[in-house]
């Protein structure tokens, strides 16, 4: 038999509830053989059995900690399980279609690219938009200043742009949706866990650059990620931390000290885009017959916001000193 050349990594993004629902997604369109490392941290009892159940019948890796874990701790642990050409990590909120980890492998293989992103839509029911296909990432020097340069270019156009795109060469990655080859990711090293909630995808973005590695963007597949997300209330032990102010300053204050930056302006933009994800806005024009009840939500949301996020926060970190490291709840039969 044939043995697939990509381990499938699915990692915690910021919720649990939707994990089972992505996961029957990527079993369906993804024929065997394949090889799926699913990570998690902290979900519900329920949803920890349902994947655990899903990993029996399925075989896949199933590796699960008690306390949220950050992508970059699920990234470093799913690496464990992987000895393939290829790695391929998925958010636990990003579905696929047919064809999908095709088209990411065939380009690798043109283009002997060390990165490859595919599109990225967010959105809900019929309203969906761009929210990755490329952008510009670089740190920037002038005199005694360094900046960090970065941006995320198609964001926010409609989903018919995309077919104004070619396969091309980008030096912005977000992990959505990320084929990395295996040999480059040893040379890298580890993910940095010191970034807990932000600037996981600039730094690879930089650290793949500096080798001299190249990241190539294939439009032709293309992945959704729900937004905003229908929350149950078991997921907001891990969304609120996720989006909260003082992971975030953590994740900048790291960045900021290894890559010696001394112009932050970029973080205030950051900081508005996590604030948004906390109160769950949707990126929409304020105007008709609902404009006014919306104003009167988000009002409501901030003043939630301010009592709950940094309660959420010293109860999350407070399970992460406590509890254990992961343990594997399953092994699939090719992990050896």
């Amino acid at each position: 038999m044939v043995q697939p050349r990509t381990t499938i990594a699915v990692v915690p993004r910021e919720v649990y509830s939707i994990t089972p629902a992505m996961l029957e997604t990527l079993l369906r369109n993804t024929p065997e053989p394949r090889r799926i490392v699913l990570v998690d941290g902290g979900s519900p009892r329920t949803v920890r059995r349902r994947l655990e159940r899903l990993a029996r019948e399925r075989d896949f890796t199933f590796v699960h900690r008690d306390a949220v874990m950050t992508s970059n701790e699920a990234r470093n642990q799913a690496m464990r399980h992987v000895d393939t050409e290829y790695v391929c990590f998925l958010d636990n909120d990003t579905f696929v279609d047919p064809g999908w980890l095709d088209g990411l492998e065939r380009c690798a293989d043109e283009t002997g690219a060390s990165l490859v992103c595919a599109a990225v839509l967010w959105g809900r029911r019929q309203r969906w938009e761009v929210h990755y296909a490329g952008g510009r990432c670089r740190i920037v020097t002038d005199g005694d200043t360094r900046c960090l340069d970065e941006h995320n270019t198609h964001m926010h156009r409609p989903v018919s742009a995309l077919a104004e795109l070619t396969r091309s060469r980008t030096e912005y990655v977000e992990h959505h949706c990320l084929l990395a080859r295996v040999d480059v990711l040893r040379q890298i090293g580890p993910f940095d866990e010191a970034l807990v909630a932000a600037r996981e995808h600039s730094t690879l973005s930089l650290q793949v650059t500096a080798l001299g590695g190249e990241i190539w963007l294939e439009p032709s597949v293309v992945v959704r990620y729900p937004w905003p997300k229908r929350n149950r209330p078991a997921d907001y032990r891990f969304y609120l931390p996720r989006w909260s102010d003082e992971w975030a300053e953590r994740s900048f204050r790291h960045f900021n000290e290894t890559w010696r930056l001394t112009d932050l302006t970029i973080d205030d933009i950051f900081r508005e885009g996590h604030r948004e994800r906390r109160l769950e806005q949707e990126h929409l024009q304020e105007n008709g017959r609902w404009a006014w009840a919306r104003a009167i939500t988000r009002r409501g949301r901030r003043g939630l916001d301010r009592i709950l996020t940094p309660l959420a926060v010293k109860a999350c970190d407070r399970r992460r000193d406590r509890t254990g490291p992961p343990r594997v709840l399953h092994t699939a039969s090719w992990d050896a």
